[in-house]
């Protein structure tokens, strides 16, 4: 047992439970837990004489991850999904402020200052629960100073009494490193909730690259094939027009990605049946898709043309995505 952190110590959604205000206690029951943590920890940084004072003096005043930065730091994102989610999550932060404006700290300003319950002050208390909360989205003193490591598999476990208990399942010596498990989050998350990515060296098993795909069946090589392949499509989940957004790691490629690249691939001379293979799961039989008699059997065989034209599709997408980046590596 490395740290025990009691419930009383803690600044979370348990502590609405806990409220003698009957009326604020209503009015913050009416919020998600993670809303619950902001308003709780806005409460007590916002009262001098707060029990948890000490620990609430030891938090950073200010974050360095991208909804703090200037717009000319920003622009070093451009090309990365870090800077799409950053300008979504400044418009989101905006939204949730003002809805809980309304609905806590306008109907309860003795105990909200409206002197110190400001949009600003609603950012630090956001980033604070990103960055230092765990599942349950409280602040735990103590076990939230560990930092990550994604080989680590450390993290605190919830007691039946409530309190937080961090257990290493190995032998630790005086003065060693304690790294904690932040979950599995890529370099990019770790940018966009705690300002910080692995080095190089940690090689990071959870780093990844967005890619978007949609089916194409507009045009005369689909006429035939395209209601078959939307059909598909829908049965998965994967609906059409719509733009499909994908997370590809190293050494892992998502099927439905590659369903949707291979029926591009798939023309009106393959005929349905090569959407069917696809759909069967058979996207690359060793021969033809359609037997020994087949009239689509000049060079390649469909199957075999099919795939390549689908990796090459792939290639085509990474390509795509690493252009959209206004440096190269060589920069």
């Amino acid at each position: 047992v490395l740290a025990r952190v009691p419930q009383g110590l803690m600044i979370g959604p348990r502590m609405v439970d806990r409220m003698q205000n009957k009326h604020v206690q209503t009015l913050l029951q009416g919020l998600s837990w993670p809303d619950q943590s902001q308003v709780m920890l806005i409460k007590e940084h916002c009262d001098p004489k707060s029990f948890f004072r000490p620990y609430l003096d030891m938090l950073p005043p200010t974050f360095d991850t991208p909804i703090y930065w200037t717009r000319a730091e920003a622009s070093e994102l451009i090309g990365s999904p870090v800077l799409e989610r950053a300008i979504g999550a400044r418009r989101e932060l905006w939204q949730s402020f003002q809805k809980i404006k309304e609905s806590v700290f306008d109907r309860a300003s003795s105990d909200f200052p409206p002197a110190c319950c400001t949009y600003d002050r609603f950012v630090w208390s956001y980033s604070v629960i990103r960055s230092r909360a765990f599942g349950n989205y409280s602040l735990v003193p103590l076990i939230d100073l560990m930092n990550h490591n994604p080989a680590s598999r450390l993290a605190p476990t919830l007691r039946n009494d409530g309190s937080e208990m961090l257990v290493s399942m190995s032998r630790l010596e005086a003065g060693d490193s304690v790294w904690g498990f932040y979950g599995h989050k890529s370099d990019s998350e770790l940018v966009l909730n705690y300002g910080f990515s692995l080095a190089p060296d940690m090689n990071n098993p959870f780093n990844s690259a967005e890619l978007r795909a949609q089916l194409e069946v507009e045009g005369a090589h689909t006429a035939l094939t395209g209601g078959m392949k939307q059909l598909l499509l829908s049965s998965m989940g994967l609906p059409w027009p719509q733009i499909h957004k994908f997370d590809i790691y190293k050494g892992y490629i998502p099927p439905p990605l590659m369903t949707i690249l291979r029926l591009n691939s798939v023309n009106d001379t393959d005929g349905e049946l090569a959407v069917w293979k696809i759909g069967a799961g058979d996207a690359a039989p060793p021969g033809p898709l359609f037997g020994r008699n087949s009239e689509n059997r000049a060079g390649a065989s469909p199957a075999a043309r099919i795939e390549g034209d689908a990796y090459a599709r792939l290639a085509s997408l990474c390509g795509g995505r690493l252009a959209a980046y206004p440096t190269r590596m060589s920069d």
